[in-house]
């Protein structure tokens, strides 16, 4: 963001149509929630001893805490490697992800079959020092009070922005100390969530051949960690891009773009160490089943490639609806990969089955709904998200929103100024790179160029590899025939001009050589004066031949 960006409330009124539609949502949640503290867990859930922990866990506390990972991976930008420019993403970040976990945590709460033990917690006695869940349980509650925390300076800026001198005193007094004791709270927040982040993925390694052999590998804990920092800047960019269309927040694209560049990395980091272990543990053969896993499988590459190679392209910087989609296809990836790992692809045995019931999804839905009010009522009141200076917006008309889900392309003439891209010429197979917007197609107006989105671009080049790989025999037995039949039919040809050459006399107009005709009077006199002047200089060439020789002597 520029320099002078700093948090404001975004005001309004608190309960317009949008957050009373959210906490409508909500509602019908909390009925069942209610409904299940009455009547028990297996009345609104199908959750059994093989399907244990149903969508709740995968759902509402694995993908929501990787979606509030955006707080963990912008303050490892900001703070850990001093990126200061990443500052006015840091409060919308927290607060997303504070919410986040926070309604993760109580989605645990509400999923527990003996809620009431919770309490055994806080007594280190009670305590199960080989549990993971333990660990993670523990890192949980103590990163959400922590994230929560880390919302305070936006409280003690609210306050010192008070038209009460006393309570703009308290604000003022407050803000500093806290600002003094921020290293530390930071701290904790970078190693809470490398360590609970990690530990989500040391869950499945218990689980054994229960998960599918293409999502259990020994390197699910790294995998967990990659995935929930690619998630987290990703969604860290959709908040962002939401909050510039609703709000006309502050959305610096180079900066995103930078920023995007690092997800990039973590994305081909990820797909590089799962098709490793894939390799170096022989389970290559198995994408070769052509099942619902190998789909699954299939999909998730796509989802983390594509949005991968889109951060690296120079059209995705400039163009911010492109970068909204790769952010959002970030997410999506880190989400199924974790919704297959934990549910969709875990098999506790024949004898168990499981399909959510309409209490879970109901609650799942109305938690999302209840974060995305959360989030709105504390940025109306408090300083959050960097606006546009007010002055800016009354100077000007409002730029026109982009449609983030337009993607245009088309056929255009040979010789036409053109947008930068890649072009095919299908009649001819001939291919054409326009680097720039405005240059010129080849050919002439007759051809027809049609315009490869880069997405079709990028996705359909492991399929020309994978041809070009199948089909390379054929490629050079076809090249070597060919060189070696140019080679023989250049020496035949040579040969039979020199054959020709010698035998056929010389071509005289009007003279029949073969059939024996012969010329008239002056030819023949030329032809014998040309015989007898090549007759003279034959013998006065001998003669001086002759006389050199004489001489000699």
């Amino acid at each position: 963001m520029r320099a002078q960006a700093h948090p404001r409330t975004v005001g309004g009124p608190l309960f317009d149509r949008t957050v009373i539609a959210l906490l409508a949502t909500f509602a019908v949640a909390a009925a069942v929630i209610a409904y299940r503290f009455k009547a028990g867990i297996g009345a609104v859930s199908n959750m059994n001893d093989g399907f244990s922990w149903g969508i709740w866990e995968p759902v509402n506390v694995v993908v929501f805490t990787g979606v509030g990972a955006g707080a963990y991976a912008v303050g490892l930008l900001c703070y850990l490697l001093n990126r200061g420019e990443y500052h006015a993403l840091v409060r919308p970040a927290v607060l997303l992800g504070a919410i986040a976990y926070a309604l993760g945590g109580t989605s645990v709460l509400i999923a527990l079959g003996r809620y009431w033990n919770l309490y055994w917690l806080v007594l280190p006695g009670m305590w199960n020092l080989s549990s993971v869940l333990l660990e993670v349980a523990l890192c949980v509650m103590t990163y959400v009070a922590v994230l929560w925390i880390e919302i305070l300076p936006a409280v003690f800026d609210r306050a010192a922005q008070s038209a009460s001198a006393k309570r703009a005193a308290w604000g003022r007094r407050w803000g500093a100390r806290f600002g003094r004791a921020m290293p530390y709270i930071i701290a904790s927040a970078m190693v809470l969530p490398t360590m609970h982040q990690s530990s989500l993925g040391g869950l499945l390694l218990l689980a054994g051949s229960k998960v599918h052999p293409l999502w259990h590998t020994p390197l699910l804990p790294l995998l967990a960690l990659v995935s929930c920092l690619s998630m987290g800047f990703g969604a860290v960019v959709v908040l962002t891009s939401i909050l510039r269309f609703t709000w006309s927040a502050r959305h610096d694209q180079e900066l995103l773009a930078r920023m995007s560049k690092v997800n990039g990395g973590l994305l081909l980091v990820f797909v590089a160490l799962r098709m490793g272990d894939l390799a170096l543990h022989g389970k290559l053969r198995l994408l070769l089943v052509p099942d619902y896993h190998l789909a699954l499988f299939a999909v998730e590459m796509i989802l983390f490639l594509v949005p991968a190679g889109m951060f690296f392209s120079h059209r995705v910087e400039r163009k911010e609806r492109l970068l909204f989609r790769a952010a959002l296809a970030t997410v999506l990836a880190g989400a199924l990969w974790r919704v297959d790992a934990f549910i969709t692809c875990f098999d506790p045995g024949a004898r168990w089955h499981y399909r959510p019931a309409f209490g879970e999804i109901a609650v799942t839905v109305g938690m999302a709904a209840l974060g995305a009010a959360v989030f709105i009522l504390i940025s109306r009141r408090f300083p959050v998200v960097a606006l546009e200076e007010a002055h800016l917006s009354a100077a000007a008309p409002p730029a026109p929103r982009p449609n983030l889900l337009r993607s245009p392309f088309g056929a255009s003439p040979g010789g036409s100024a053109v947008r930068h891209g890649h072009y095919v010429r299908l009649r001819h197979l001939a291919f054409a790179v326009v680097h720039r917007d405005g240059e010129r197609l080849p050919d002439g107006a007759r051809a027809r160029w049609l315009r490869i989105p880069g997405l079709v671009f990028f996705l359909g080049l492991p399929l020309v590899g994978g041809l070009y790989v199948l089909l390379l025999p054929v490629v050079l037995l076809t090249t070597a025939l060919s060189a070696i039949l140019t080679g023989l039919l250049g020496v035949t040809r040579r040969a039979f001009v020199y054959l020709t050459a010698v035998l056929t006399p010389p071509w005289a107009p009007g003279r029949a050589h073969l059939a024996g005709t012969p010329g008239s009077e002056e030819e023949a006199a030329l032809d014998e004066a040309r015989r007898d002047g090549h007759l003279d200089a034959l013998g006065e060439e001998l003669e001086r031949e002759r006389r050199r020789r004489l001489g000699g002597r």
